[in-house]
């Protein structure tokens, strides 16, 4: 007896997510995708739906592909109606979960960046991490040296011109900035050098985070920087760095629990 659905959920070549989902008691069933609101806010736009066909599987398997069209950036739970009449919605349980085709799926330098990646929820059920933005820079290589942090990443949508420079933007606080120049690589690619110190002498709040962000030409818009092109869909307690410590407090870098790269830096109280 199944204990309500459940799904294992695979990525191929071309994008696709593709979901096998075991709950024999379904008639003609259709998956529900919702897109979860943040914290504070209600429910609100409407849910995909995705037809599911019956597999040749004795053990009542229905299979449903997800085409690689984007999703709007957020997370997306799954749901399941087990028949045309059902009108209460149930959750998914997550089975096995094989995202590895995303490890070296890049998309086309001109962008935009859509990134779909499946996961276990806490709560073990299934979901869809969405990212989708027309202009990208995304962090590779990340050297967290005894006096700063050196950053490689790479554009996306968008290439590097002259006056190009990466920002640190406080968040609490953000007229706040400290830049440092960028040094242009191959095929888009960038880094960047922050000393600490720059960010300890800016004094902002005793605890601070500061938000890395690259301004790919003069008068350009900022771009995030982030980590989104992998197979890991909540990076913050999977990519852990070192906290380098100064006189003056702590600095460490972290991704947060959107895969943006960040600074959090606690000053010592000077009272």
């Amino acid at each position: 007896m199944v204990d309500g659905p459940r799904a294992t959920s695979t990525v191929d070549d071309a994008g696709r997510i593709v979901l096998f989902l075991q709950y024999p008691d379904a008639t003609e069933p259709r998956l529900c995708l919702r897109r979860r609101p943040k914290k504070g806010e209600e429910e609100s736009g409407q849910p995909i739906e995705v037809e599911l066909t019956r597999t040749d599987d004795p053990a009542g398997h229905w299979r449903a592909v997800l085409p690689p069209e984007p999703l709007a950036e957020g997370r997306w739970d799954l749901y399941l109606l087990p028949d045309p009449d059902a009108t209460v919605r149930q959750q998914i349980k997550a089975g096995i979960n094989d995202v590895r085709a995303l490890v070296d799926r890049r998309p086309a330098r001109s962008g935009p960046v859509a990134v779909r990646t499946p996961y276990p929820t806490k709560t073990g059920h299934l979901a869809i991490r969405a990212w989708l933005r027309p202009v990208h820079a995304e962090a590779g290589d990340l050297q967290v040296g005894q006096d700063a942090l050196e950053v490689r990443a790479q554009m996306f949508g968008r290439s590097l011109g002259p006056g190009a420079v990466a920002v640190a933007r406080c968040r609490p606080q953000r007229a706040i900035t400290v830049e440092a120049p960028v040094v242009p690589l191959e095929d888009g690619r960038f880094s960047f050098t922050l000393a600490y110190q720059e960010l300890l002498d800016a004094r902002a709040d005793i605890t601070a985070v500061w938000d890395l962000l690259v301004r790919p030409e003069r008068e350009a818009e900022l771009v995030r920087i982030g980590r989104l092109l992998d197979d890991v869909a909540d990076k913050k307690s999977v990519f852990v760095y070192p906290t380098r410590q100064f006189d003056e407090g702590t600095l460490r870098p972290y991704f947060t629990l959107d895969n943006d790269l960040s600074i959090e830096v606690g000053l010592v109280s000077e009272s």
